[in-house]
């Protein structure tokens, strides 16, 4: 029961994020990476430290697109969690701020 209830939400998580709409017009890069570290940063804004799969960056802050924080945030403890990787698509990396996430997968283990 308790895993069809994670599979569940795991779904409903998934569509949501699939179906929202782009909040910019910036050609996004995809990575897969694993999440280390993920939750709120303050003033409403949630943050995933992730660290990407061929060894670009680690243990990298990405803040979540606004508006769809939560959604991402359960995405993210998930992947936390059950040790998953996730594939992103996120704003071009700069060392200056943290890069906005605006997807993110659960990849099939």
């Amino acid at each position: 029961m308790k895993r069809k209830s994670l599979a569940l939400m795991l779904l409903f998580t998934l569509i949501l994020v699939a179906t929202s709409a782009y909040a910019s017009t910036t050609a996004l890069e995809w990575y897969t990476c694993t999440v280390t570290k993920a939750g709120p940063g303050g003033k409403k804004q949630f943050f995933i430290t992730l660290t990407e799969a061929g060894g670009l960056f680690t243990d990298k802050t990405f803040a979540a697109a606004k508006g769809r924080e939560k959604e991402m945030l359960a995405v993210a403890l998930t992947a936390l969690t059950t040790n998953i990787t996730v594939s992103i698509s996120t704003s071009p990396l700069s060392d200056a701020t943290p890069a906005i996430i605006y997807d993110i997968y659960l990849l099939k283990p």
